[in-house]
């Protein structure tokens, strides 16, 4: 028979913080699992020992001059091998002695710093949707100028070969114009908050995709499409757009400044008319412990302010949320591959499409 004894046992030695009885004095008399891991010792190497010996010289509890009753703070601890980790210490007076539940502080904290640089990152995709639209109309006029100037310059009689000269130049602006006007317009799509169930062409979505990736990738790789026939899907272009710009992005951050190398995009449609996705880069691949966490929230091999984590969670949540299928692999000689499976928009979902918008 289980006695309550047992339960109390099963309860501690199970508990995911980590929990330390200490007596009267501050010696440790019993820990869990948890807390000797998170000091990186055995439950056998701490019993009775001083539980001070495992904080900072400058901030060493003297329980028996200020027992607490019940407290909760934030403190340091030392680790048996040195190491410093921040934690949330509750602090309990229990029958003679005392009871800390532990609480590892790191993730806490490293989620708090993601979310901030999430926020920030939001912050600046609201301003550079707000630029884009305050740009569009200068340029429209620019666009306008520069072609009336062009075919003003074109039809005078300038001497010395000017006409030729100015014409050359008028022409090169207006490049230069068109190319910003692109930008501002693939920077409009991709911010723009389309339907959730509204007609996606798939190959727009890549191209506009590769448009805004165009100054990451030039010094690193290829952008390589092959595009096969797909149907049309059901969800929203801006945010298949997010989502291919994210693995992109990936797959370009994860080669050399070397040149020479490659991301292939390619499309198909699998025999059920599913929209089929692939990214494949020529990189080094992902390694096997971080294969199965790449779309975990705020999980990233990048530093502090490089990455958030969310790029590739947030895809999953968008392909999901679309009915269909998002996977990573590595293919041997091949680096990483992403596919992506959309369920095509049928012929009914077509013909409501156009009986709500008649």
């Amino acid at each position: 028979m289980t006695t309550d004894s047992d339960r109390y046992r099963v309860v501690f030695e199970e508990a995911a913080d980590g929990l330390l009885l200490l007596d009267d004095t501050g010696r440790i008399v019993e820990v869990n699992r948890a807390a000797a891991t998170l000091l990186e010792t055995t439950p056998a190497e701490l019993a009775g020992r001083p539980f001070a010996d495992f904080t900072p010289p400058d901030d060493r509890p003297d329980f028996a001059k200020a027992p607490p009753a019940h407290a909760v703070r934030e403190r340091v601890l030392l680790t048996h091998r040195g190491a410093r980790v921040s934690v949330e210490v509750t602090e309990r007076r229990v029958h003679h002695g005392f009871l800390l539940v532990t609480r590892d502080l790191a993730t806490r904290h490293a989620v708090q710093g993601q979310l901030a640089l999430a926020d920030r990152l939001a912050s600046l995709g609201t301003l550079a949707a707000g630029i884009a639209h305050e740009l569009n109309n200068p340029l429209s006029w620019m666009l306008s100028n520069l072609t009336h100037a062009r075919d003003v310059v074109a039809s005078a009689a300038l001497p010395g070969g000017l006409t030729v000269e100015l014409s050359e130049l008028l022409s090169d602006s207006l490049e230069g114009v068109h190319r910003i006007a692109s930008v501002v317009s693939d920077l409009r799509s991709f911010t723009r908050q389309d339907p959730p169930t509204g007609r996606v062409v798939v190959h727009r979505a890549i191209e506009r995709a590769c448009q805004l990736l165009v100054y990451q990738a030039q010094h690193r790789a290829e952008l390589v499409r092959e595009l096969g026939p797909v149907p049309d899907v059901r969800g929203s272009e801006a945010a298949l757009t997010q989502v291919l710009v994210g693995i992109l992005l990936n797959a370009v951050q994860a080669l050399t400044e070397s040149g020479g190398q490659t991301v292939t995009i390619r499309t198909s449609t699998s025999p059920r008319g599913a929209a089929l996705i692939s990214v494949t880069d020529s990189g080094p691949g992902i390694a096997p412990e971080v294969l199965p966490r790449v779309f975990d929230p705020f999980f990233t091999t990048r530093p502090v302010g490089i990455g958030t984590g969310l790029g590739l969670s947030v895809a999953w949540s968008i392909v999901t949320g679309m009915n269909g299928t998002i996977e990573a692999a590595n293919q041997p000689g091949l680096g990483a591959v992403f596919r992506i499976a959309l369920p095509p928009m049928t012929a009914p979902d077509l013909v409501n499409r156009a009986n709500h918008h008649g």
